[in-house]
């Protein structure tokens, strides 16, 4: 009796901190939302440094293929995994990802991003062994809560994973010489995977988020509040919609122009001009869905605009993108720019800001500098553009591009960092 009596607690106590392990481990949002800012913040003053040849340039492919790599790889597919682990199984009603295989794959993140930051000395080898390993596991840890979902989108969400997997493998046998073709096209691939992925997941939350905003109380309710009758509806209002055929349409397009990206590198053969009557076709479909989502009826509301705002840039960078497939003086690097700042960099910051606040038991109220860091994003992304389409002015416009960004993830360190680190205010785990 009294050895039961001592392992009792001995067993409630590591039962506990089996289900509650630290709060930066039960869940996938917050350390990924914690050190992709970080990492974001830091990356874009040094690659401003070394694009400007006030640092050495690293040796690994090349310096666009460096900073590239390491926004995409970094920065944004930390977003992706700390959104994913969160969302994917609320959706599949499955288990939430936390403890040990949470920082295990933490791990192979952060040790991707030690093998970059040492690309000045590191072989490729090195640094493929170091890097390689993320995409893949995330891809396997959400495998069979996508797999065994009825949703034909979750099959979608995990397809991206794995070509973005390959799409990593083959930037680093093109940086130790097991092939031979222009950096930038193999960065287009991994650029259009996000694009699908972001407009797929975005082109559900958002008008979702939208209508149930419009159409219910306040977001600034406690979540403890007694219920509100909703209000009836305002004439002056114009309904949400997202209108399935188009949805449909535009990811069949973004897939299609991604998959001319890959035959293109894969063959070869020249595939630009189809593959920007695509991005062209699928820019217009996105055009139509942002505008039937009533983005202008948000503007009230900081979590919701920031959203749309971030979403416009996505057919914005589809049209300069195919622009400069079909043009030669148009740059490329604005349609990038305008999708991989604009668009990714806005909807994970909008993202990131609201699943914090909303997964830790807070009331959907941004800190006010939020609204600031917003703006910034596409401030920044605005510049980039601009310095891109007006050579005279690309210096001036990459320091305020490389500031905006500073600004932006900056304030989000600032106002999130302590809330990703403590538990819970409503004393659940998570």
């Amino acid at each position: 009796m009294k050895g039961n009596s001592m392992a009792s607690p001995i067993s409630a106590s590591a039962a506990l901190t089996a289900e509650r392990p630290h709060p930066l481990l039960q869940a996938g949002f917050r350390p990924f939302f914690l050190l992709g800012s970080a990492h974001g913040t830091l990356l874009i003053p040094i690659w401003a440094f070394i694009w400007q040849g006030l640092l050495p340039t690293p040796s690994w492919s090349s310096t666009i293929a460096w900073h590239a790599h390491e926004i995409l790889g970094g920065f944004v597919a930390a977003g992706v995994a700390g959104f994913l682990l969160t969302a994917v199984p609320v959706w599949t009603d499955s288990a939430p990802i936390r403890g040990l295989p949470l920082l295990g794959l933490v791990s192979l993140w952060c040790i991707g991003r030690v093998g970059f930051a040492l690309a000045w000395w590191l072989d490729p080898l090195s640094l493929l062994l170091l890097d390689v390993a993320f995409l893949p596991m995330l891809a396997a840890t959400l495998a069979r809560r996508l797999l065994t979902s009825s949703e034909p989108r979750h099959w979608s969400i995990l397809a991206v994973l794995i070509l973005w997997s390959l799409a990593n493998v083959a930037q680093h046998a093109r940086a130790m010489g097991y092939f031979v073709t222009a950096p930038r096209e193999l960065l287009h691939i991994p650029a259009h995977l996000v694009v699908f992925l972001v407009v797929l997941v975005g082109g559900r939350l958002i008008p979702f988020f939208t209508r149930n905003a419009l159409e219910h109380p306040p977001e600034n309710l406690e979540p403890t509040s007694a219920p509100v009758e909703p209000a009836p509806p305002d004439a002056s209002r114009r309904p949400v919609r997202d209108y399935r055929e188009i949805a449909v349409l535009s990811l069949v397009a973004l897939a299609g122009a991604a998959l001319l990206d890959i035959y293109g590198v894969v063959t070869g053969l020249e595939s630009e001009e189809h593959a920007a009557a695509m991005r062209l076709l699928a820019g217009c479909l996105l055009a139509v869905r942002w505008w039937s989502w009533r983005g202008l009826q948000t503007l009230d509301r900081p979590l919701l605009w920031s959203l749309h705002l971030a979403f416009a840039w996505i057919p914005i960078g589809l049209w300069l993108e195919a622009a400069s497939e079909l043009h030669s003086a148009i740059s490329e690097v604005a349609g990038l720019h305008a999708l991989g700042i604009g668009g990714f960099g806005g909807l994970i910051l909008a993202l990131m800001s609201r699943v914090a606040l909303g997964h830790t038991g807070r009331p959907l109220v941004p800190p006010r500098p939020l609204q600031v860091a917003y703006l910034a994003m596409s401030l920044c992304a605005g510049l980039r553009v601009l310095g891109a389409l007006v050579p005279i002015l690309s210096r001036l416009a990459l320091w305020g591009s490389a500031t905006a960004w500073v600004v932006a993830l900056g304030l989000f360190l600032l106002s999130y960092a302590p809330l990703l680190c403590a538990p819970r205010v409503d004393g659940r785990a998570g």
